[in-house]
């Protein structure tokens, strides 16, 4: 990445010259060193060159282990069995069962939601309300 496009990037003050910018850097990329975030960095002429560390692929990885679940929309391993032992719902409120399967881990969809008119902090009440024990992590 140049590093006129990464100054403008991180909304601070493109310098005049490579020297200068090297110099303003140096301090945050040894910090990411030291914290893991970068295993090591190198110019390559005008070009920041930077390499990941171990805690930003981990952070990563937990990232993308969480979009591949959310996009396989598959419930959480421990839902069924909670679903299997909720109490029936009381007649007349349509959240009680979605509050269950939330206060168990499960996450609903924005579409879920949308569909019962309803916010996470809703299901959350109901959930209290109805004596459904919340075990979510």
């Amino acid at each position: 990445m140049k590093w006129q496009h990464l100054a403008n990037y991180l909304g601070i003050t493109a310098w005049a010259g490579l020297r200068k910018a090297k110099e303003r850097l140096s301090p945050a990329l040894r910090e990411l060193k030291e914290k893991d975030y970068i295993s090591d960095w190198s110019w390559d002429e005008d070009r920041l060159v930077v390499f990941a560390g171990g805690k930003y692929v981990e952070e990563h990885s937990a990232r993308v282990r969480a979009l591949d679940h959310y996009q396989k929309k598959q419930p959480l391993p421990n839902t069924a069995q909670h679903i299997e032992n909720e109490k029936p719902p009381v007649k007349g409120n349509r959240l009680v069962p979605l509050a269950s399967r939330w206060a168990s881990g499960y996450d609903p969809s924005a579409k879920e939601l949308l569909d019962r008119e309803c916010t996470l902090a809703d299901l959350e009440s109901v959930a209290k309300a109805e004596g459904i024990a919340i075990t979510r992590k």
